[in-house]
């Protein structure tokens, strides 16, 4: 079932209709989001809700995590990016790419793409990632859908104009408006990595490396000759899959992330009507993972009777109780001492932020009962974890403990 929120969204939505600009070619695509039973979106921000978003006490704190607001006035944030100099670069889906520096909301846009992005449902802007010597070179990568729908990978310099062009990595012609993830992320190795939905498509039985839907990609964006590079050990790089894959199995993956410490990579992958999952590939284990969708969901198999050779299973599920309908993915906490190595999630609808044992299956933590529309999260260079809120009138929190 498709579900998704109708402002977010992002990832590669091609199975093989992949048209490179420069060879060889994959695009981190952009529109997809939580779930699919799509809420109209809010045209105003939560009432009443200016500093501190309600939070509970989790086990074994030293007390309840809360939301400090950062900044407001932000439509429809999507992603957020550190350039570690006191500046967040959070995106809008319209098309336009904000920065708050020092605490403050800057009035005018980095980057405005309004006339090139297509706004609609599921589909804008939605993802962006800072090169790891973003310092010095100034370099960011975005992902969104353009006006035919397609979705684009473009880099940008900084030091641009508002309206720059950029430069187009990757297109990915869209079939369908739903299951299209969306995150871009550097990882510990300097490759840039970006989920992909399954674009809806479910008429297969188990998952298929050779198909860029609902994986996630690893691509060399350093290379001489423009466009990107595959790594040397991606999993399919001598055949068996698209070469850019890393992992696959994955239904729409929205958001994943990084522990800052060990490297290991976290997938939030949302689910179908009832189910949502926390997927982890630890650091050091060869890349080709299979997460299981469509055979199975969450830790039990669609069907009876399912092939499930070679599944790596979640790590966490969870249901659609309590108004729960989709997951976002976040980070692994390592600046809160009370909750060192606690990875830090939420979901759309409820708001709801629970935590969980890093690398550990377990029972999570409800941290924060927000009731706020959770788009996703965001992290800084000292570790503090922000929170993306989903309005017209969005704003961006701060995880205080």
């Amino acid at each position: 079932m498709s579900r998704v929120f109708v402002a977010l969204a992002l990832v590669l939505s091609a199975c093989g209709g992949i048209a490179p600009t420069t060879p060889p070619s994959v695009v981190p695509s952009a529109a997809s989001a939580a779930p699919s039973e799509d809420p109209a979106v809010p045209a105003d921000p939560t009432a009443g809700v200016t500093a501190a978003a309600t939070s509970v006490p989790s086990v074994g704190s030293d007390g309840p995590l809360g939301l400090v607001l950062v900044a407001d006035h932000i439509d429809l944030p999507t992603a957020l990016a550190d350039a570690g100099d006191q500046r967040l670069f959070v995106t809008e889906q319209a098309g336009r790419v904000r920065v708050i520096a020092n605490g403050m909301l800057q009035p005018d846009p980095v980057l405005d793409l309004t006339d090139r992005v297509l706004n609609d449902g599921e589909r804008g802007l939605l993802g962006i990632a800072l090169h790891p010597r973003f310092g010095r070179n100034g370099r960011y990568f975005l992902t969104y859908s353009n006006l035919d729908g397609d979705t684009e990978l473009r880099e940008f310099d900084v030091g641009g104009p508002v309206d720059a062009e950029g430069t187009l990595l990757l297109e990915a012609p869209k079939e369908t408006v739903n299951h299209q993830a969306g995150a871009l992320a550097f990882g510990p190795d300097g490759y840039l990595y970006a989920s992909l939905g399954d674009d809806s498509r479910q008429g297969f039985d188990r998952a298929d490396p050779a198909s860029i839907n609902g994986t996630i990609l690893r691509l060399d964006i350093d290379t001489t000759s423009g466009g990107y590079a595959i790594p040397p050990d991606n999993p399919f790089v001598d055949g068996g899959g698209r070469p850019e894959v890393w992992d696959y199995g994955l239904r729409n993956p929205w958001r994943f992330s990084f522990d800052p410490l060990t490297g290991d990579l976290y997938i939030g992958d949302v689910g179908p009507t009832n189910v949502e999952e926390i997927d982890r590939h630890p650091a050091g284990t060869p890349g080709g993972l299979d997460f299981g969708w469509i055979a199975t969901v969450g830790d039990s198999c669609r069907e009876p009777g399912c092939d499930t050779a070679g599944i790596t299973w979640p790590l966490v599920t969870y249901g659609h109780g309590e108004g729960d309908c989709g997951v976002i993915g976040g980070y692994v906490i390592r600046a809160d001492q009370a909750r060192q190595g606690r990875y830090l999630y939420g979901d759309l609808c409820s708001g709801r932020i629970w935590s969980l044992a890093a690398g550990e299956p377990g029972d999570p933590v409800l941290e924060i009962d927000s009731g706020l529309r959770l788009s996703s999260f965001g992290i800084d260079s000292a570790g503090t974890i922000y929170v993306l809120v989903h309005y017209r009138n969005g704003s961006v929190y701060r995880v205080t403990g």
